[in-house]
């Protein structure tokens, strides 16, 4: 057939085989030509079909070559197509500098633009949370008669009939600090489980905030009495978790399963997930009317924020207008960590704010968006990051996580060209 290749170097052995082989055929259809000729029908329909797969495979070998002709003849005209969709990427932004995020593809033209980005799309994380031994310290530093229950029915979970050994055993310090860790919300995929001096230390003041200090674990009657305190501590556990979220996080956050991940928000009159709700039905978003209002998200970042806080829900022109303005006051700090701090601060006392972010991939024109929580693990002002946050984004009015390929950054006034230097924030007055 077209197309086949045969090798032509055949040895001595195989040429008399062949040779062998072709007189004994001869020989059956002189023997069969005088009689029947019904294999020859037979061979002849065989070699007409032969004959067509052939040809059909000659039809396909010719429409593959004709393809891949094609391919290399528009092989320059896509890479120049996408050499302009990159540069429309990295360049565009609107005339305010509040324009798009870092994203994967956008389309439309100068203004306003449209964006083909979904905040809610599953996308592979940059970053996880990372809890320090600090944290654990403080959290069983805070621990009470409840709360205690809730830890060692959080510690059975993960080690089930093992708590007690877990808890008193030296040697298993390290395995105990681990599992306090991943308890907080660490997703570090390696935690050690040596053995250390801090992790006995901290072994040491679980038992004392336990009330199991006392007990003589060198005999079989102190460890028995230490048993049976843990199980009865394990069945007063209450399955409400209210009091572990207000001692980790305080009273005016709650935790939420969104988007992938959990996330510790701001208590505020009206919930993220149903303000989300309401901005996406009725337009509260610059991308509603981008001819109109794709300089004004600082206004609707700030409206996002006062009704989330205050529980009302302003239309999409009021917000453009900045009917909420004259609430809030700039919070800026050239310290990126200070105003990290200050985002973890207004968080805990339930309060959403503004923060300034990038308006293009390159990060030189700024954008704002509303800060409504973190991630779950977080426990402390020091160990926040910029890919920790959870935000509406005023563009298209989406809960968004700050930490994918995608995502807004934080971005300083000195580097989107502005006569401040600082990271900015938008907060509540006299909060």
């Amino acid at each position: 057939m077209a197309g086949v290749t045969v090798d032509s170097t055949i040895n001595d052995e195989t040429r008399t085989i062949m040779k062998s082989s072709l007189e004994l055929l001869e020989s059956g259809i002189k023997g069969k030509i005088t009689t029947d000729y019904s294999d020859f029908i037979t061979l002849g329909l065989f070699s007409s079909q032969l004959s067509n797969i052939d040809k059909a495979v000659n039809n396909l070998c010719t429409a593959h070559e004709q393809f891949i002709t094609v391919i290399n003849e528009n092989k320059n005209q896509w890479e120049q197509v996408e050499k302009d969709v990159e540069k429309e990427v990295e360049e565009y932004t609107d005339e305010s500098d509040t324009s798009t995020k870092k994203r994967r593809t956008s389309s439309g033209g100068g203004g306003g633009g449209s964006h083909s980005y979904s905040g809610t799309e599953t996308q592979e994380v940059k970053h996880g949370v990372s809890v320090s031994t600090d944290d654990v310290k403080s959290l069983i530093g805070k621990l009470d008669d409840t709360t205690s229950c809730i830890l060692l029915m959080k510690l059975y979970g993960l080690c089930k009939d093992s708590v007690t050994d877990l808890i008193t055993n030296p040697e298993k310090s390290g395995i105990l600090l681990a599992y306090l860790k991943k308890i907080l919300g660490d997703t570090t995929e390696d935690l050690s489980q040596e053995r250390t001096t801090e992790s006995d230390a901290i072994q040491k003041e679980l038992l004392l905030k336990l009330g199991l200090d006392k007990e003589d674990l060198t005999t079989d009657e102190g460890k028995a009495n230490v048993q049976k305190k843990v199980v009865e501590k394990i069945q007063n556990a209450p399955e409400d978790e209210s009091e572990w979220n207000k001692l980790v996080y305080g009273e005016h956050t709650r935790t939420i399963k969104i988007l992938d991940g959990e996330w510790v928000v701001a208590k505020t009159a009206i919930t993220a997930e149903e303000y989300e709700s309401y901005v996406l039905s009725h337009g509260v978003k610059q991308d509603a009317n981008t001819a109109e209002w794709g300089d004004s998200c600082l206004a609707f970042a700030g409206a996002h924020a006062y009704d989330l806080y205050n529980g009302t829900t302003t239309s999409g022109g009021s917000a453009a207008n900045y009917a909420h303005a004259g609430s809030f006051e700039d919070y800026m700090s050239d310290n990126k960590q200070e105003v990290l701090a200050k985002i973890y601060d207004e968080i805990m006392n339930g309060r959403p704010m503004v923060l300034q972010v990038n308006g293009n991939k390159a990060g030189t024109s700024r954008h704002f968006v509303t800060v409504v929580g973190f991630k779950k693990g977080v426990t402390s002002a020091s160990s926040l990051t910029e890919e920790d946050l959870l935000i509406i984004d005023s563009w298209d009015g989406k809960l968004e996580r700050m930490d994918t390929d995608t995502s807004r950054f934080m971005t300083s006034g000195k580097d989107c060209n502005k006569d401040y230097s600082g990271y900015r924030l938008r907060v509540f007055k006299n909060a």
